[in-house]
């Protein structure tokens, strides 16, 4: 069972640049395309593809993982997962959380990713992410008691999940999750940013266009009619997600039309160290081979 919600979350970084649709989506199949990365999502037919809140899942399923430093996930009972999502556990939420929980747990991805090898010949890395089993709650009638250990919801990661989560990913502030909760665009936004302020060095800034071929409204996968009414939704975006985390350091230069994004050092949760400690001996043992 969880211990109360997480200070650090952990997420597959190529969901992070790849991420899920943020409304509801009619096909069962859905694709991002961003340079040389494509994400697909495929969803059961009778649940759909995730969307919306339900990349708070993954990301949830992602961190106790990293946790556990362990393919078997356990999501504890679903009043912990409402709490963990700083969600109030009436009747409402619990039916959403059912339908995302079966709209994840029934999905599968695939990241393709295009690269040179050393030599430089072209290749291709695809990885399917996926649960390879799932035990939930809501596959019965109702919700059992939150001290009900028959309402402990269990996953395991794939395999493959599991490989691309130790090989690359983000880490960042789980209260962004909680605080985030109603917009999985912010949420988005945020992520990215954090993900991106690890590449620069420190005490550096990087401009980002809003807008064009490789603006970030293009990588956020999202779609605005006009430039302005962008520009003014990431006007929003910045000024929420400065009010809990004061270390993260963004802002739009006088024009409005770019984004200045500066270095963040990642933080990391102590309950993660095994998992660091063996993807560092991991690194290390490719490095020498």
């Amino acid at each position: 069972m969880s211990a109360g919600p997480p200070r650090i979350g952990y997420a597959v970084r190529a969901l992070v640049f790849g991420a899920l649709p943020v409304r509801p989506f009619r096909s069962t199949t859905w694709t991002r395309r961003l340079g040389p990365s494509e994400v697909q999502v495929f969803g059961a037919p009778e649940y759909g593809v995730p969307f919306g809140q339900d990349r708070a899942l993954l990301l949830l399923a992602c961190t106790r993982a990293v946790y556990a430093n362990s393919r078997e996930v356990d999501l504890g009972s679903a009043f912990a997962i409402l709490g963990d999502l700083g969600l109030p556990p009436d009747g409402r939420n619990y039916q959403r959380m059912a339908q995302r929980l079966l709209r994840v747990c029934n999905a599968a991805l695939i990241v393709r990713q295009q690269f040179r090898t050393p030599d430089g010949k072209p290749a291709q890395r695809s990885s399917l992410l996926c649960f390879d089993h799932a035990h939930l709650w809501c596959e019965g009638a109702t919700p059992p008691a939150a001290d009900d250990p028959r309402g402990v919801n269990r996953t395991r990661l794939s395999s493959d999940f599991w490989r691309e989560l130790r090989r690359s990913f983000v880490s960042f502030p789980w209260e962004a999750v909680r605080q985030l909760s109603d917009s999985p665009a912010n949420l988005d936004f945020y992520l990215w940013t954090i993900a991106r302020a690890a590449a620069i060095r420190p005490g550096g800034m990087t401009a980002i266009t809003l807008t064009g071929a490789a603006g970030l409204m293009r990588q956020l996968g999202l779609v605005y009619a006009q430039e302005r009414d962008f520009r003014a939704k990431v006007r929003g975006w910045l000024e929420r997600v400065r009010g809990f985390d004061p270390s993260w350091t963004a802002e739009l230069t006088g024009d409005g039309c770019s984004l200045l994004i500066g270095h963040r050092e990642p933080e990391h949760e102590p309950a993660a160290l095994a998992f660091l400690r063996d993807v560092r001996a991991a690194r290390s043992s490719n490095t020498r081979a």
